[in-house]
């Protein structure tokens, strides 16, 4: 485990860091280790792709051992050549300490870091960082530039590049008295003339609330800033809110405005991931916590893809489809899993489960129907209808009872439902389009929590957006539900890397590498799957746990 160990105590912060500084004296000069073991499970560190190159670069992040109930840091820098699917290990003395929910961002050969936090072994003890550091990717030295005149010590705050500048905005401070301090104020730093400069100061009106862990992007001179969460102190009892609006800031005349929610929002969540790909943002993951009695919190993971398009500034699903074949290929594997369900069922166990949100085509017909179905901008969305609602583009999306029960369908069935859902003069076609048209916008989402069977969610009538029946293509790979997950864009791919789950009470770190198509949308492809944890007896679960805690959503 790349991190360093305290020699003062589990709750000395100081410790871990003069033991990190007498390592990095003992380093002469930069040492690149080519084709090494993929990094370690962790949560909460970088994952930025140089925009020429195709690699991606992760920094720091952290790792938590439920067993040991401690918590690591680290402070190690990879490499992924995605063309090659090869992991380097780049070890450079003299760089920043060790880090957790800081930023990073590239801009010509440099990379940038800003902030972020350490928190000792035990949790008792944290250091917030305002200090800003550049990495020269072609002579690999880092050299930390001035943070006079920047912001405050901050972890949980985002950062983008526009032009020459860097643009930050949000993140919290927690001082140790329980009461943590959140930011909504924007900064720009110019790389060239090295000095910072507040565009928005912190508690001016107009602009969102104070936050952290949002997700913020760039399109043209525009930043959007979606999501974040906030947490307080009322006596004993802690408070939170869920942000789940989207901002808008012109960077030519530093004005916000608030962007009118539209089209086929989210479910508001914390601790979700964000990526720009072309003429949309794409978000995935994230966690829904729902108080019940006590001191009970019941958490709900999401696996679902959404698109927010900056043109219409609408939100809509985003379908992965299955090929012909691939659905070929599923329909084997299902023959034997269906011969030993009858068994499974006589003993009481469940043997199909199938997580909220999956938005795959039901069969080669479909696919053809969503390629038809193109945006501008390459990515695969429904039409908009005469209202500007996103319009049915076939019956599908429909969850059998039998599947919400947990029961398994037989290959014949949902070869026969595949079929009604595209054939429009089926009855099952013409009920699910009927039910599609008078459930739209707020009233699908009332009908979304109000049709929740179970941990299910009734996709009969939260679904316009998916592309034929979600049943042939249950056992397809995917990337599980998860919160936090780190998302990076090369190309036309998505690079889906770790994240948390939690497992009875326990947060569980992943270190699976996933990657997905965003043109053609065609399935989920497992680079590699998870080693960390007692995840993979877990998978098969909905998505939803009861635990007694919740995340770090501002991270």
């Amino acid at each position: 485990m790349s991190c360093c160990l305290s020699q003062g105590g589990d709750d000395d912060v100081d410790a871990l860091l003069a033991q990190f500084a007498l390592e990095e004296k003992a380093k002469n000069n930069a040492d690149i280790r080519e084709d090494v073991a993929p990094p370690s499970a962790r949560v909460y560190a970088s994952f930025t792709a140089h925009p020429t190159s195709g690699d991606i670069y992760l920094f720091g992040g952290e790792f938590f051992d439920g067993t040991a109930d401690k918590l690591y840091t680290f402070a190690d820098l990879y490499k992924y050549q995605t063309t090659r699917n090869i992991w380097s290990r780049i070890i450079i003395p003299r760089g920043p300490a060790l880090r957790t929910s800081h930023q990073t961002v590239l801009l010509k050969q440099y990379l940038y870091v800003f902030g972020g936090e350490l928190t000792s072994l035990n949790q008792s003890s944290f250091k917030h960082y305002r200090d800003l550091w550049r990495l020269d990717l072609e002579s690999f030295k880092w050299e930390q530039l001035s943070s006079k005149g920047g912001p405050i010590a901050r972890s949980g705050h985002r950062m983008v590049v526009f032009k020459s500048k860097l643009i930050l905005f949000g993140g919290f401070h927690d001082d140790g008295t329980g009461d943590a301090k959140y930011f909504n104020d924007v900064w720009e730093y110019d790389t060239e003339e090295h000095t910072w400069a507040c565009r928005s100061s912190a508690g001016a009106g107009g602009g969102p609330a104070p936050r952290g862990g949002c997700q913020v992007t760039l399109h043209g001179s525009v930043l959007f800033v979606f999501g974040g969460h906030t947490a307080w102190q009322e006596g004993k009892q802690e408070m939170e809110k869920v942000h789940d609006d989207v901002w808008a800031l012109d960077l030519q005349t530093w004005q916000w405005e608030k962007v009118k929610k539209a089209g086929m929002a989210p479910t508001p969540r914390t601790s979700f991931a964000l990526v720009t790909h072309k003429k949309r943002a794409i978000i995935f993951g994230g966690v829904t916590d729902q108080h019940g009695k006590g001191d009970h919190m019941f958490s709900t993971l999401h696996d679902e893809l959404y698109q927010f398009n900056f043109d219409s500034r609408r939100w809509y699903p985003v379908a992965v489809t299955v090929s012909a074949k691939q659905l070929a290929k599923c329909s084997q594997d299902q023959q034997p899993a269906s011969s030993n369900a009858s068994q499974q069922r006589s003993e009481g166990q469940n043997v199909v489960s199938t997580d909220q949100g999956d938005a795959v085509a039901g069969s080669s017909g479909q696919t053809e129907a969503v390629q038809s179905a193109q945006l501008a901008d390459g990515s695969t969305a429904q039409h908009d209808n005469a209202e500007g609602d996103p319009s049915v583009q076939s019956a599908g999306g429909i969850t059998d009872a039998a599947q919400q029960s947990g029961q398994s369908i037989q290959p014949d069935l949902a070869d026969k439902l595949s079929r009604a859902g595209v054939d429009k003069e089926s009855a099952l076609y013409k009920a699910a389009a009927r039910i599609q048209s008078r459930f739209r916008g707020y009233t699908v989402r009332k009908a979304y929590k109000a049709y929740q069977l179970g941990g299910k969610v009734s996709e009969l009538l939260y679904s316009p957006a998916l592309y034929g029946i979600d049943l042939s293509a249950q056992n397809m790979p995917k990337p599980r539900a998860r919160c936090s997950p780190m998302l990076a864009v090369v190309g036309n791919t998505l690079w889906l890397f770790g994240g948390t789950v939690e497992i009875a009470l326990d947060d569980v770190s992943l270190d699976d590498l996933w990657a997905l198509d965003l043109n053609k949308l065609d399935g989920w492809r497992c680079i590699k799957e998870n080693t960390s944890g007692d995840v993979k007896e877990s998978m098969d679960s909905d998505g939803d746990s009861d635990s007694g805690h919740s995340t770090n959503d501002s991270a």
